[in-house]
């Protein structure tokens, strides 16, 4: 599966450039709370959060949740609540909605309990850094890569963050760049995120990233640029993410 270091070659990029600069705007954010169940307490700690998924939507909850599962790598075994396409201006009105209040008790009472430790955070994305599909719904599969970055790195040439962005979408890979707002990691970090319906889906396509790199900018370039990005990285982590539909009331989908 070489698609994940081929595509951490744009994360590292992706890290040099000064991303917050720009404060998120429309609706880009994603609300995300990051739960690992206490050791043997998996079955009851999946029974306590379908329950409390069912909970909030009897409660009329606006936001659409998704539940994810990490299966391999970094965070294996935790998982993942996270809502999509927001704007600030959403979590004024969500956290004064009358449900509320309900809601998080019925999480701290019910599921909390059986989480040996847990964290939020705000995530936000940019319009020209991602190729989704048609129809997200689709997506059950996910390849994660973090990378930690060295804050004093500086962007090269900021054209190769759109040329690898196009051979990105040539070669027909769905993928987006997540950037933490509010309660990410320590220093510059970032994450990108591989989409397939299926493991299969994360197989190298055909001609690969590399192989149309190097159509347009030739050996030499090519590897003066990896290497550049190689060089701000300071470590990264790798995972393999599941959509949970079972977990998320989407059994019927």
């Amino acid at each position: 599966m070489r698609l994940i270091p081929s595509i951490l070659v744009l994360v590292l990029f992706l890290g040099l450039v000064s991303v917050i600069e720009a404060s998120a705007q429309g609706r880009t954010l994603t609300m995300v709370v990051q739960m690992t169940p206490q050791s043997g307490s998996e079955l009851a700690f999946e029974a306590a959060l379908r329950d409390h998924m069912e909970f909030r939507q009897i409660q009329g909850d606006t936001w659409e949740w998704n539940v994810y599962q990490t299966v391999i790598g970094d965070r294996a075994g935790s998982y993942a609540l996270r809502s999509n396409n927001h704007a600030w201006a959403d979590f004024d009105s969500y956290m004064e909605a009358d449900a509320s209040q309900a809601m998080a008790s019925h999480f701290l009472t019910t599921v909390a309990p059986l989480a040996k430790e847990s964290h939020s955070s705000i995530e936000t994305s940019q319009e020209g850094l991602q190729n989704l599909p048609e129809n997200m719904a689709d997506m059950r599969v996910f390849a994660v890569v973090r990378a930690h970055l060295d804050a004093s790195a500086q962007p090269q040439v900021q054209e190769s963050l759109q040329a690898y962005h196009e051979a990105l979408v040539e070669a027909g890979i769905h993928y987006t760049i997540l950037f933490p707002m509010v309660g990410g990691d320590d220093g510059p970090t970032m994450t990108i995120v591989t989409l397939a319906e299926n493991f299969a889906g994360l197989e190298e396509p055909s001609p690969s990233m590399e192989e149309i790199l190097m159509e347009t900018h030739g050996e030499d370039g090519v590897q003066e640029v990896v290497q550049g990005f190689l060089d701000a990285v300071e470590s990264y982590r790798s995972s393999i993410v599941v959509l949970r539909p079972d977990l998320s009331g989407l059994d019927g989908n």
